[in-house]
C-alpha cells in the first residue's frame, strides 16, 4: 500500500512478474506505473507510450502466444488490446495501491478462459477474488464474465502462481493478513478449487505495513522467496522456502536478513540467485542460492548501492533483471543476474520509459510458464535412417537444485508403423523411419515432479525413384542419348568406369553394356539403378526373327522402301537417339523419303508390339 504525492507527482506501481516466467511471449509487453509500456520484441526494447493503466503499486498484462497483447489491469480496471475498458471489466476490487493488485492465469485446457485475481491493500475487507475473462467474446476483445467472487478476507498484499507437478494445473497462493499463513489453491481445466492447502511457515507480522512487498517462485518452481516492507519493524524478512509443486505446501523458511522497508524479490534466470531491494536503503541484495548449507546462503549476501529508492524486480524475457524506481522515467536493470558480486552488471537508468513514468512495481505474471527454452537436439540422417543426439548443458539454468535431477527419459519418433522402434532410451539412439513424410520427434525427461519434453519436426524424404529415357536395343555403332530423371542431381557409370555429372550422357555401344546411375535427392538422400543396353549387328536388310520384313535399298538416297506381312511401328532416328520419324505400316510395300536429311548413319526400328528389330542406315548423297 502506497498512495499518490499529488505535490511530487510520485505514482507507484507493483509488478507481480515471476522469475520463471522466462522464454515465452505472454510477459512481452509490459504495461505499469503512469501509462507505461515496454516491448520485449525488440532488443533493446522498445517503449510503449500507448498504455492506459495508472497503477500506484500492482498491475498485470498477459499477451498472446505470438507476443500480441491481450489485456492488462491495475486490479481495478481492465483494458482490452485496444487500449480502451473491457466489457464489464471496470468495477474489480484490487486495489492499484496494493503490492501484487492483480494476476492474471489462462486456464488449463482452454484457450479463451483467463483468471484475473486481485487483493485489496493494507488488509481490506474486499481481500483476495477472482474474475474471469473470456477472450472469445467482444470479438476478440473480451469480456468478464465473472466478476469479484470472495476467496477469502483479509489478505496480505501477495499473490503468485506457478505450475503444479503434472505441468498443466496451477497452484495460486497467497498469504494471510496478520499471520504466517500461507494459501495454495488449484487452477484446472474443471475451474478454481477454493479449498486451501494451508502453510504455516515462517514469522507473524502483523500491522498494516507488514503486509506489502512481493512473492516469487524461482524458476524451477521448488522454491519460493518473499519480502516484507514492514517501515518500522527492523525483523521484516526476507524469507526462501520449499515449495512442494504436487502438494501446494510451503516449507523449510530460511530467514536470509531482517529490516525495514524490504519490497522487491526475484530470481536469476538460472534460479541459482536470488535478489531483493530495499525500497528505504536504496539497496538491492544478492543471494547464491548454490553457496551450501542455509548459513552458506544467508553469508553469501553481496550489496548493490542504487542511486534512488528500488521497488519491484523482475525478470524479462532477454534474461535481465528490471528494477522499478518510484517518479522516474526510466528502470535499472541487471544486465547478467546469473553472476555473482559485481559481475551481475547492475546499471543505473539503464532502460528508458520516457517520457512516462515508473511507480514501485512491474507487471504480475504466472510462473512456471517461462522456463528458459530447452535446447533442441540434434540429428544427423542417412536416406530414411537417422541418428539423434541429446541437447548439451540443457540443464544450467538450475544446477544446484535437486528438483531437476533427472530420474529417467525417452525418445518418441512419432513413428508408430515402426511398431517397438518407435521408442528408445538410448542417449544417441538412431531409427530408420518407416515412410517418407514429416515426425514430430520428442525427447522426454522425467524429473521427481516434473518433466520437460523437447519436440524436434523432423522432414524424412525417401531415396528418389529413378528412371532413364533412352533405347536400351541399338544397333552396334548407334549415338544414343540417355536422360534421367527422379532425383536432384545425377552420377553415370558405366562398366568401362566413364561417368558424368549430368543429367545426360551419349553412348555408342559396341556390345552388351551396362551402366549405373545414381541419383541424388534434395536432402542427399540417394538411390542407384543398373541399365543394360543389347547391342545387335544390324548390318542386313531383312530379318525373320519374330516377324519378315525387308528394308532396302541401303545405302539409300532419297527414299527407303520397307516390305513387310503384317501391320509394323516405325521409328527413325539419328546418332544422338532423337526420333525423327514415327509411323505405321500395313502389310504390303510402302516407301518413306528421306530428302531433307543430312547424310550418315541412321538407326530404324521396326516393332509388331511383340517383337522389335534395329537396322542400321547410311544416308547417302
Amino acid at each position: 500500500m502506497f498512495k499518490i504525492n499529488a505535490v511530487n507527482i510520485i505514482f507507484f506501481l507493483s509488478s507481480v512478474f515471476c522469475d520463471c516466467v522466462y522464454g515465452q511471449n505472454q510477459p512481452q509487453k509490459w504495461y505499469f506505473g503512469v501509462n507505461a509500456g515496454l516491448n520485449f520484441a525488440t532488443n533493446p526494447p522498445s517503449v510503449l507510450t500507448n498504455g492506459s493503466v495508472i497503477a500506484y503499486e500492482g498491475s498485470a498484462s498477459i499477451s498472446d502466444a505470438a507476443g500480441n497483447i491481450l489485456f492488462y489491469t491495475n486490479g481495478n480496471i481492465i483494458y482490452n488490446k485496444n487500449h480502451v475498458v473491457m466489457a464489464n471489466g471496470s468495477g474489480l476490487l484490487g486495489d492499484g495501491s496494493s503490492t501484487q493488485s492483480a494476476l492474471i492465469v489462462k486456464q488449463p485446457g482452454n484457450n479463451s478462459l483467463y483468471y484475473v485475481f486481485t487483493t485489496d491493500d493494507v488488509a481490506g475487507t474486499d481481500g483476495f477474488r477472482y474474475s474471469i475473462v473470456d477472450m472469445a467474446l467482444a470479438a476478440g476483445m473480451g469480456s468478464v464474465t465473472v466478476k469479484n467472487i470472495l476467496i477469502y478476507s483479509p489478505s496480505a498484499e501477495k499473490i503468485t502462481a506457478v505450475k503444479h507437478c503434472n505441468g498443466t494445473d496451477v497452484w495460486v497462493v497467497s498469504r494471510d493478513y496478520d499471520s504466517n499463513n500461507y494459501r495454495a489453491i488449484l487452477l484446472t481445466a474443471s475451474g478454481l478449487n477454493t479449498t486451501p492447502v494451508l502453510s504455516s511457515v515462517g514469522s507473524v507480522m502483523v500491522n498494516t505495513a507488514s503486509s506489502l512487498g512481493y512473492l516469487r517462485f524461482s524458476p524451477n518452481g521448488q522454491k519460493m522467496a518473499a519480502a516484507v516492507y514492514a517501515p518500522s519493524n527492523s525483523s521484516a524478512p526476507f524469507y526462501l522456502y520449499d515449495f512442494d509443486s504436487s502438494t501446494g505446501i510451503i516449507s523449510n523458511p530460511v530467514l536470509l536478513m531482517a529490516g525495514p522497508t524490504n519490497y522487491g524479490i526475484e530470481f536469476s534466470p538460472n534460479g541459482t540467485k536470488l535478489y531483493g531491494s530495499n525500497y528505504m536503503a536504496n539497496k538491492i541484495f544478492q543471494w547464491d542460492l548454490c553457496a551450501g548449507t542455509d548459513f552458506d546462503i544467508i553469508s553469501s549476501k553481496y550489496e548493490i548501492v542504487v542511486n534512488q529508492p528500488a521497488g519491484a524486480l523482475q525478470l524479462a524475457s532477454n534474461g535481465k533483471i528490471y528494477v522499478a524506481i518510484n517518479g522516474q522515467m526510466y528502470l535499472d536493470v541487471i544486465n547478467t543476474p546469473d553472476l555473482s558480486g559485481a559481475a551481475c552488471g547492475y546499471v543505473n537508468a539503464g532502460q528508458s520509459i520516457a517520457p512516462k513514468l515508473s511507480g514501485m512495481g512491474l507487471p504480475n505474471f504466472e510462473c512456471g510458464l517461462f522456463k528458459p527454452a530447452l535446447p533442441p537436439f540434434t540429428h544427423v540422417s542417412n536416406c530414411m535412417n537417422y541418428f539423434f543426439y541429446e541437447p548439451a548443458g540443457i540443464y544450467s539454468y538450475s544446477n544446484c537444485s535437486s528438483a531437476t535431477a533427472i530420474n529417467g527419459f525417452i525418445w518418441q519418433f512419432d513413428d508408430p508403423q515402426s511398431g517397438a522402434a518407435n521408442t528408445s532410451t538410448l542417449s544417441a539412439p538412431g531409427h530408420t523411419f518407416s515412410t517418407a513424410g514429416i515426425y514430430n520427434v520428442k525427447l522426454i525427461y522425467y524429473h521427481p515432479c516434473s518433466s520437460d519434453t523437447i519436440v524436434v519436426p523432423v522432414t524424412v524424404t525417401s531415396a528418389p525413384t529413378l528412371s532413364v529415357a533412352g533405347s536400351f536395343t541399338v544397333c552396334k555403332g548407334d549415338h544414343i542419348k540417355y536422360t534421367a530423371s527422379g532425383a536432384g542431381s545425377y552420377s553415370w557409370a558405366t562398366s568401362s568406369n566413364i561417368g558424368a555429372n549430368t543429367v545426360s550422357i551419349t553412348l555408342t555401344p559396341t556390345m552388351q553394356t551396362t551402366f549405373t546411375l545414381t541419383g541424388t535427392g534434395v536432402t542427399g538422400c540417394k538411390a542407384s539403378k543398373a541399365y543394360t543396353i543389347t547391342v545387335n549387328a544390324c548390318d542386313g536388310l531383312s530379318d525373320n526373327t519374330g516377324f519378315n520384313f525387308k528394308v532396302y535399298p541401303n545405302p539409300v538416297q532419297q527414299q527407303l522402301a520397307i516390305e513387310c506381312e503384317e501391320s509394323l511401328n516405325v521409328y527413325l532416328y539419328n546418332q544422338s537417339g532423337e526420333l525423327l520419324l514415327q509411323s505405321r505400316v500395313e502389310a504390303g510395300l510402302q516407301a518413306f523419303s528421306l530428302l531433307g536429311l543430312e547424310s550418315g548413319f541412321y538407326s530404324l526400328k521396326l516393332s509388331n508390339g511383340q517383337f522389335e528389330r534395329r537396322l542400321k542406315i547410311i544416308k547417302v548423297d
